[in-house]
Order: structure tokens, then sequence, then C-alpha cells
């Protein structure tokens, strides 16, 4: 009896190393587990937005880094592994036009179609349309599709079949050979609170934090002292030290972009060098905001579920800053993808609509209107966006009427009374639509400006929109110094339409034969110069991107379809303005040969004239492929 104690404490001794070992290997397990999950999810949100799953840090050698080669093997692990996932129209690598990897559309977080309850924060504090609630009023998105993608993913994680991918990332990421691991991937992200700087995380894994905190207490203090260039480097140190520390990105890139650009004028063009990287022009004042671009988008490699930095990368430089709407609502519209502030939305439907994608904002306005049923905002935003696709539409048909009316003179000249008679039939009816569009068109912008209607605020849109449609029809009875003046109250009324009243009052003068003003040739000489360097970068006409490369156009939208070549001028080039008169203005504001989409099918569209010389290819070997 005495030496059982002695005999059962080395036992209960044993058992506990016997289960610490299985729970330790448990937890090895999980750990190896959670890194994969992480970094799948890290990588594929790379490999969508940037073109690769990991930016190796500036000066290393990317052959050291194994992020190709993992994700290689990851792409063909998932492919039978992972559900189904439909192809959507932004799915494609616009490097190679080909689709996504599956694992890659499958992490991407799902467009929310579902009306969700607003929260309490959003029915109170945060119901200010004039504020930027910041952190409150944020709303839960995260769907169930969402919940279920994610534990696929989790799943896979865990599987036998990922055992060796799992071991081969330990190892990497252990040899400093991973480039896509942010702390959203580290072990301290399995215990982060979300809301609190107190967590377990940060007992254990705190000191980086405490002394990022500290670093972002210098940059401050140089910020105070007007030392920007003490502050950049710092910024770098800070979120290097704690790559989880969002605000040092969104501050860290607003003082980039913003603050230390402000003292320096915009470069003069011809002294702009252009960056390949970026696809732009710049000078001293120029690279700040693509130092901010980079700053956030290193923010989004390590966290990739964060919305403020999309939201940022997207509203606040590429919109703001470098007037890229292209762009702009790629980054708003991965922003409403994760829970967000409401104020994203708001900020993408108004750029859908500056860039012409009428429908989308107009549909995008209903939506947030069927949510929130007082918002004026949004109410606005429908009534602008319904009149802009009437008065799209009638120039529409009047492009259909010129093409008609050009296609019965050929018939009659080449003595075809059939089609004659066809054609002009055809050119009477879309005179007659254009008409009756244009009546509804002028109704409805005078409808939003009604002095009479109590009910409404007089639209200042609506003033400026009302008096162009004027300065058209006063144009087109030659009385050019009367359009002008209307031209000239418009862009007064209206902020929103200033530059575009500004562009049709000189092209009113010249084409009248009117004296300028100084400013006015200022202004001419001024788009000449800027012409000749930016005539070739990436445009956007009517909601569709075009890139210039091989000495044509092409739609990004293009993926290797079968091509019907069109020649310009010709018979079945006019049948085709007819039948989708949305590609006037393409060949109009574009030179030389263009891809083109017209309906479903696909076009080559053959310029009697090459493509004018431009600043962009001087001194160059070979033409710029699209960017990814």
């Amino acid at each position: 009896m005495k030496k059982f104690p002695s005999i059962g404490v080395p036992v209960l001794a044993l058992l506990a190393l016997v289960l610490g070992s299985i729970q330790g290997q448990r937890l090895d397990h999980l750990q190896e587990c959670e890194r994969l999950y992480r970094w799948m999810v890290s990588a594929s949100t790379q490999m969508r937005l940037f073109g690769d799953p990991g930016k190796p840090p500036p000066g290393e050698d990317p052959s050291k880094y194994a992020d190709e080669e993992l994700f290689k093997k990851l792409v063909e692990l998932t492919e039978s592994r992972l559900p189904d996932v439909p192809v959507g129209e932004n799915d494609y690598d616009k490097a190679t036009r080909q689709p996504f990897a599956k694992v890659v559309r499958y992490t991407a977080a799902p467009h929310v179609e579902e009306d969700t309850e607003a929260t309490e924060s959003e029915t109170s504090e945060g119901d200010d349309e004039d504020a930027r609630p910041g952190g409150s009023g944020a709303r839960e998105i995260y769907t169930e599709e969402q919940r279920q993608r994610d534990a696929q993913l989790w799943a896979f994680a865990r599987s036998p079949e990922a055992a060796d991918l799992r071991k081969e990332l330990w190892n990497a990421n252990r040899d400093g050979r991973v480039a896509a691991f942010g702390t959203q991937l580290g072990i301290a992200g399995m215990y982060q609170e979300r809301g609190t700087q107190i967590s377990l995380a940060n007992l254990f894994f705190g000191f980086r934090k405490m002394a990022a905190n500290l670093v972002w207490l210098e940059v401050d203090r140089w910020w105070h002292k007007g030392q920007m260039h003490r502050m950049l480097p710092l910024m770098k140190t800070c979120v290097t030290l704690d790559p989880e520390f969002i605000d040092a990105y969104l501050l860290g890139a607003w003082h980039m972009a913003y603050n230390a650009s402000a003292p320096l004028e915009d470069t003069p063009w011809e002294i702009r060098t252009y960056d390949d990287v970026h696809e732009y022009w710049v000078g001293d004042k120029e690279r700040f905001y693509f130092y901010g671009v980079d700053f956030l988008k290193d923010g989004i490699r390590k966290n990739p579920r964060n919305y403020k930095l999309y939201f940022d990368l997207g509203f606040s430089i590429y919109d703001l800053k470098l007037d890229n709407h292209v762009d702009a609502i790629k980054y708003l519209s991965e922003a409403i993808r994760l829970d967000h502030d409401r104020w994203v939305r708001r900020c993408l439907y108004r750029l859908m609509g500056v860039d012409e994608r009428y429908e989308a904002s107009k549909t995008g306005w209903e939506d947030y209107l069927s949510k929130w049923p007082d918002n004026q905002v949004a109410k606005r935003f429908i009534n602008l966006m319904t009149g802009e696709i009437l008065g799209r539409d009638a120039d529409y048909a009047g492009e259909q009427a010129k093409a008609a009316e050009e296609l019965a003179k050929r018939a009659r000249d080449a003595g075809n009374g059939q089609a004659e008679s066809e054609w002009s039939a055809k050119a009477a009816e879309a005179r007659a639509r254009e008409a009756e569009l244009y009546v509804k068109c002028k109704s409805f912008w005078k409808s939003l400006d009604d002095p009479n209607n109590k009910d409404i605020d007089r639209d200042t849109y609506a003033q400026a929109r009302s008096l162009r449609i004027e300065a058209a029809e006063l144009r087109s009875q030659g009385r050019y110094d009367e359009a002008i003046q209307c031209l000239d109250i418009a862009r007064f009324r209206s902020n929103e339409f200033w530059d575009t009243a500004t562009d049709l009052l000189i092209k009113y003068k010249v084409e009248g034969n009117l004296p300028l003003f100084l400013t006015d040739t200022k202004f001419i000489e001024r788009q000449a110069l800027e012409a000749e360097y930016t005539r070739h970068l990436p445009k956007s006409i009517a909601g569709r991107q075009y890139r210039f490369f091989d000495g044509a156009w092409m739609c990004v939208d293009y993926k290797d379809e079968p091509l019907t070549p069109v020649e310009q001028d010709s018979d079945a080039m006019l049948q085709l303005k007819f039948e989708h008169p949305e590609i006037a203005r393409v060949v109009d504001e574009l030179d030389g040969n263009i891809i083109l989409q017209a309906g479903n099918a696909w076009y080559e569209y053959r310029s009697k004239e090459p493509a004018m010389p431009s600043k962009l290819y001087a001194g160059r070997t070979a033409s710029l492929a699209p960017a990814s």
C-alpha cells in the first residue's frame, strides 16, 4: 500500500506527457491547416487583383520565393475538390484573357443580393447622409454563401489530400520563402478578437505591435513638424512591425498621395517619364500618388478582407487624384463584397454614373433605396441616371438615323430603288424616335427643375442639363453666341457639369468661328500637348475600357473570340452602326484599328488611317502589352 502512491505519480506524469504530446501534435496540425487556409485566401486575392500570388519585398531575389510554385500546386489540387463556380464577367486574367483558376474565383467574397436589416448604429448616429461615419454604421454582410465557401476552403485545408501542400507551405514559410503572408495569416490571427486591442494575441505576440505604436508616435511628431521626408520610411517600418495596423496604411497612404504632393505643382508633360508598372506619365508630384497606391496595395496583400483599404485605394486615390474611374470602380466593387459602411456603396454607384454605366448605377441606387427608403441621395441619383439614359438613347437614335440616311443615299447613287426606299423608311423612323426621346429627355430635366413644384428641391445638375439641351438647339440654328451663353450659365449652376460645359463652350466657339479668350487658347494648347502623351493610354468609353498595343485598340473584355473584319465607311460598317449605335463613339474617339464588341459578336474595325504617333511609344522598341 505504501508503494502504490509512488507508482501512481510517475504513471500520471507519463499520461500527462502522452496527452500533452497528442495535444501538441493536434495543435501543430491545426496551425498548419490555419496557415494554409489563410494563405489560400491571401494568395488568391492577390492573383485576382494584382496578377501574382505574392510579391517579394523590394530588393529581394524573386527566385528565392516559392509562392508561384505553391500556388500552381494549390490550383491543381483544388480544381477537382472545390464545387464549380460560374465564371463572371470580372473573372478573367487581363494579361492572358483566360478565366481565373477555380480557387481564385471561389475565394472571392460573393456579391450580396439579399436585403438585410440595418444595424442599430446605422439607424442612429450613422444616419447622417452628409457625415462620414467612420467605423460606426458598418453593416455585416457575411452571407450564407460566403460561409459555405469558407467552410469548403477550411475542409480542403484540413483534408489528407492537402497534407503535402501544408507541409511544403509550413517549411517554405519557416525558411522565409513565402511573400504572401501578412499577420492575418499568422498564428496570432487565430486568437485575435475583432474590435479590441486587448487579446490573447497581444499578450503573447504584442511586442511588435507595441514597437509599431511607438514608431507611429514618431510619425505623428514629424508630421506636426512638417518633416515629410522623415515620415515615409517610418510609416513603412510601422506596417512592417505590425502589418495588421490598418490605420497606419490608411493615414500613410493619405500623407503620401495628399500631404506630400500638396506643395508641388503638376509636372509639365514634356518633362514627365513613363511609369511602365502603373501605366502613367509621372513627375515628382505624380510619383507620390503611386507611393500611396503601392502602400495600400501592400496593405491589401496582408489584409485581404478589410474593406477600408479597398475603399481608400479606389476612391481617395484612383478617383480623386488620378481620375481613373475604371480602377476606382474595380476596388470599390471589391470593398462592397466585404463588411462595409454604407457610404462605400454610395461612392461606387456615383462613380458608375460618371463612367457612363448608367443602368448599373441606377440599379445600384434602386437597391440602396429599397434598404433605406428615406434616403434622398439615392432618390436624386435615380432621377439623374434616368435622365442620362434618355439623353443617351436619343443620341443613339440620331446615330441610327445618320447611318440609315447615308445608306439610303448610297443606294440611290447605285440605282437600287428598293434599298433606297427601305433605308429611307428606317432613317425616318429613327429620326422620329430621336425627336420623341429628345422631347422626353427635355421634359424630364425640366421636371426636376420646376420652380412651381414645392415637393422637390430644384436640382442644380438638372438645371445645367436643361441649359445644355437649350444650347444644342441654338447651335443647330447657328445661334452660337446664345448657345455659348447658355453653357456659361450651366457650368456655374452645377459644379458636376463644369468640365463638360467648358469643353462644349470652347468647341462651339471654334465651330462658330468666334474669338477665343486667352484662357481658351491656353486650354486648347494644354489639351493638344497632353494628347501627345495620353493619346494611347487606356481609355474608358461608355463603361467599356480599351487598351492600345501592337498598333491597335482592343476592348479589355475581348477573350480571343472569332473576329469579323469591317472596313471604315463601308456599307457593312454603316449597317453595324445602325444596329449597334453605341459603337459610333468608339470609332469616333479612338484612332487606328479597333477590336470592339457589337451585341454578342466581336469585330475588327479597320481604319483607313493608321494610329496617330504618340509620345508613349517614342524611342520604344516594342508596344506595351496589356497590364495585368
